[in-house]
């Protein structure tokens, strides 16, 4: 600008951190599988390094798949179609939980995340030593 300080744009709020607060304001809501895609697509675009920020969307995303596996299924006959879909969803809460744990192990609320999902699948002893 002729005279004058180019104004600076603002930085733009990190597509990750948008994506996160959706899926908590769907998870408030009980929208579980639309807070699960939001988390997913947080943790595909957070940024390399963050562990402690990419602990706590695996963190999110676990408790979504453990709130759909306990949530009564809306259409009852899908529920039939498909007998296994709460199991699959505790699998996919344990799976997020490990990583969660994996990257940041010093959170406690990870460890309570693992716990949690290891006793929806009904896996007691999976911790190891």
């Amino acid at each position: 600008m002729p005279g004058g300080k180019a104004k600076r744009k603002p930085a733009a709020k990190p597509a990750d951190a948008d994506c996160k607060a959706l899926g908590n304001a769907h998870f408030a809501r009980g929208e579980y599988a639309e807070a699960i895609e939001l988390y997913s697509r947080a943790i595909a675009e957070s940024a390399a390094g963050d562990d402690e920020a990419l602990a706590r969307l695996y963190s999110n995303r676990s408790a979504a798949w453990l709130a759909r596996s306990a949530a009564p299924c809306a259409d009852a006959e899908a529920a039939a179609a498909d007998p296994s879909a709460a199991a699959a969803a505790r699998r996919a809460a344990l799976d997020d939980a490990r990583p969660c744990v994996a990257l940041d192990e010093r959170w406690p609320k990870g460890w309570f995340r693992l716990a949690e999902a290891l006793l929806a699948a009904h896996r007691r002893g999976d911790l190891g030593a």
